[in-house]
């Protein structure tokens, strides 16, 4: 019994060296076992440990005080990495993480979903090439997230009364065309989980998701709340019953714009306000002014910040100020007065970012000890 106690002390303290280097960074070993409250011959075992594994290893040689000069431990970021993929309408976005969560590269595909073997089969093609490019060893890759703009329940679709095709996805399927393991997860979900990580502070927001789709998450205490796998659904909210059951995604996703503009991309859109086409440029007017009583209305409800991502992200952030102050004159109290909207800089990368986060947070919790 003693045994056993002695061995998950050691096993948490090692857990708890791990998670300081990677998350904190570089210290001497002095500064570790003051930090952690654990003896200098402990944290010198448990860090043999860890770099017998590969996952520290020693730096830069620290000024002396008197007597041997301290050497920083640093934690080797690339000994694993972990690959994001979404694949949307709007192509196939796909990032590599290391274990510091470092974005180590990032690259678009033109690829817009299908739901077919040849579409799935050449996904994965370009995910191993993507992996081969990056990595110099097969067993370095953690996993691969697979993210889909649809509702999702343990792993598998939510079934809307009315689902476009294009959102009718065989996930068995899909998942036979990939050469190692995948995990499939909703969209939203996960670039609001990259955004609690980007945002590096312990606070409350609602973030919203501008792209293909209207989507959301509500984060509470730096977690990305549950309580409904459908509660992200923004796009869903009525606005007028009588046109037939007209939503907040008849108007605000890139689809919308692009077909009331007469476009095939969002991305000529924009060229064609740079060019001073004064019909896009009506368009987004009218577009920024919905978006922000849009925006007052969920901040009615939970009155916490709100930041915005997706798509359409990079092309609000020059119109930021100006959304905050119309914000600012819909607010009956006035109560914030530097305004609490804000872009996400992770624009259109953040689904991809969630889904290659979450293994390496899985792995530095415990998966270094299966190495």
């Amino acid at each position: 019994m003693e045994s056993t106690k002695n061995s998950d002390i050691r096993a948490n303290n090692r857990k708890r060296i791990v998670n300081a280097l990677f998350r904190q960074g570089q210290m001497t070993k002095q500064e570790l076992a003051q930090r952690l409250n654990i003896s200098l011959p402990t944290a010198n075992l448990l860090l043999k440990e860890l770099a017998d594994k590969g996952l520290v290893t020693n730096g830069k040689v620290m000024d002396s005080t008197g007597g041997r000069k301290p050497v920083c431990i640093m934690p080797v970021y690339d000994a694993k990495f972990s690959i994001g993929a979404e694949v949307s309408s709007q192509g196939l976005r796909i990032i590599l993480l290391d274990l510091g969560s470092n974005v180590i590269a990032r690259e678009y595909f033109p690829y817009n979903m299908e739901n077919t073997e040849a579409y799935w089969k050449k996904v994965n093609a370009v995910i191993m090439e993507f992996a081969r490019r990056h990595m110099n060893r097969p067993d370095m890759l953690l996993d691969i997230g697979i993210t889909l703009e649809v509702p999702m329940q343990d792993g598998r679709i939510i079934q809307k009364k009315e689902m476009d095709e294009k959102d009718r996805i065989d996930l068995d399927m899909a998942a036979s065309c990939f050469e190692l393991p995948v995990k499939f997860r909703n969209s939203i979900k996960m670039e609001a989980t990259a955004q609690t990580w980007a945002q590096d502070r312990w606070e409350n927001f609602v973030f919203v998701s501008l792209g293909g789709h209207v989507s959301g998450a509500i984060v509470y205490n730096g977690a990305v709340l549950e309580f409904s796998n459908i509660n992200g659904e923004f796009g869903s909210i009525i606005i007028n019953k009588e046109r037939p059951y007209e939503k907040i995604e008849d108007y605000y996703t890139t689809r919308a714009l692009c077909e009331r503009a007469g476009v095939d991309h969002i991305q000529e859109f924009f060229d064609r306000i740079e060019r001073g086409d004064g019909g896009c440029t009506d368009l987004w007017k009218d577009y920024l002014d919905g978006l922000s009583v849009f925006l007052h209305n969920l901040y009615c409800i939970f009155g916490w910040k709100i930041v915005v991502g997706g798509r359409i992200s990079p092309f609000l952030e020059p119109y930021r100020d100006m959304l905050n102050q119309q914000l600012r004159e819909m607010d009956a109290y006035r109560q914030n007065t530097e305004g609490y909207l804000e872009i996400s800089r992770l624009g259109e990368y953040g689904a991809a970012v969630g889904a290659a986060m979450l293994p390496v947070d899985e792995f530095l919790e415990f998966g270094y000890d299966n190495l």
